[in-house]
């Protein structure tokens, strides 16, 4: 069942440390020391239009499917709020992108 809209928020509108999370969460994390030379990582990643675009963050092409098919998936129906409660309740997402 799909969320509902006030129970997520918009890729682009992610701060630094929600996309962190969110990366995390989805396990790509290993993207993340590439988007940090970055300003507003989470709109640069939102206007990507291919896995190629993907790739040029660094990524195998392989990994920049995968990454291209969860962006597209948040671009539709956005990030799930409930991935930055748990991080604020564990203290994780403490570093910045």
């Amino acid at each position: 069942m799909p969320l509902s809209p006030a129970a997520t928020k918009p890729l682009e509108q992610l701060t630094d440390v929600e996309l962190e999370r969110w990366l995390t969460s989805i396990g790509m994390q290993d993207v993340i020391p590439n988007l940090r030379s970055y300003s507003g990582p989470g709109e640069w990643l939102a206007r990507c239009g291919s896995a190629d675009g993907v790739a040029e963050f660094g990524l195998a092409i392989s990994r920049a499917r995968l990454l291209f098919a969860k962006i597209e998936e948040a671009k539709a129906g956005g990030v799930p709020l409930s991935l930055f409660a748990e991080s604020r309740a564990s203290g994780l997402g403490q570093h910045i992108l």
